[in-house]
């Protein structure tokens, strides 16, 4: 092979791996982004009418997006009360059980979402024709650890 031939061989390899490198670094941001969106807490807080003013600390989230969405999240509130957690315009925790609060939803396979573990209060809201499944935990400190199934109908 002459030299030239070496220095364009050297070129298209170059080539090729620019191309890969670039279309490697779209794909991880387009996955990026796509998590981000399914996974924000704060993307989703006024469609669960969390307050804007709450501080929330640990969150977590899933949105499934589709036909039937649904989204399921678990976070902790510095708030001593449930009714602080919410818009109070638009949820009414008044309704909630003091008593165990089950969920019923039994297919959400994510670690964090421990519903089974722990005796929750809580209760179940219909908000701008979608539903919310509620249950909290008081944890003793000033804060609560809800959490939230959010379903559209």
């Amino acid at each position: 092979m002459t030299e030239s031939n070496k220095s364009k061989w050297n070129g298209c390899l170059i080539a090729v791996a620019v191309v890969l490198a670039l279309g490697l670094m779209l794909l991880l941001g387009i996955w990026f982004l796509v998590h981000s969106a399914l996974t924000s807490f704060e993307a989703y807080r006024d469609t669960m009418c969390i307050r804007e003013d709450l501080v929330v600390r640990e969150s977590q989230l899933r949105y499934s997006p589709g036909f039937d969405a649904a989204m399921w999240c678990k976070f902790t509130a510095e708030a001593g009360d449930i009714g602080e957690v919410f818009d109070e315009s638009r949820v009414d925790t008044a309704e909630f059980s003091g008593e165990d609060y089950k969920f019923r939803v039994d297919w959400i396979k994510d670690a964090w979402w421990d519903v089974e573990t722990v005796h929750l209060k809580g209760g179940d809201v219909e908000v701008n024709g979608s539903f919310m499944r509620v249950g909290y935990l008081d944890n003793g400190d000033g804060t609560l650890t809800v959490y939230i199934f959010w379903f559209e109908v």
